[in-house]
């Protein structure tokens, strides 16, 4: 259940089984005001409360909008978010091809600092060519 606070006009979303039928002391986590709240029922309402009842169930078809516009909105950052995931792994790939040019550029000086390092190469163009394989039977 959303209470608002009295004085700020904050909404507060509170486990209805925590407050009882005879209500309850709240406070603010905002402004600190204190006021006692009773969960109202169909039978407290007078016929002189008809405006506000109106007025309730105007608002919560504000918030049904509001909801939808919520849900909306979330589908569109999921969008956003996959859009942004498959552009670091586009960069990521680009990356990691351009290390690997510039490893096979340098291949001659770097050998001479790190002998394993030849070994790694053969390795990784194996690796490479299995990859391309791979991806060529998906594709078939």
């Amino acid at each position: 259940m959303i209470i608002n606070c009295e004085n700020c006009n904050k909404n507060f979303e509170v486990d209805s089984t925590l407050i009882p039928e005879n209500g309850r002391l709240l406070q603010c986590s905002a402004c600190d005001h204190k006021w006692f709240y009773k969960i109202k029922t169909f039978s407290d309402l007078k016929l002189s409360d008809n405006q506000r009842f109106e007025e309730k169930i105007e608002n919560l078809s504000i918030e049904n909008d509001e909801v939808e516009v919520q849900k909306n909105n979330n589908q569109k950052n999921i969008g956003d978010i996959l859009f942004k995931v498959f552009g670091y792994f586009i960069v990521f790939i680009i990356t990691l091809i351009a290390m690997i040019i510039i490893l096979d550029t340098f291949k001659s000086p770097l050998n001479s600092i790190f002998p394993s390092l030849e070994l790694f190469f053969f390795n990784l163009v194996e690796t490479l060519k299995d990859i391309k394989f791979f991806i060529k039977d998906l594709i078939s």
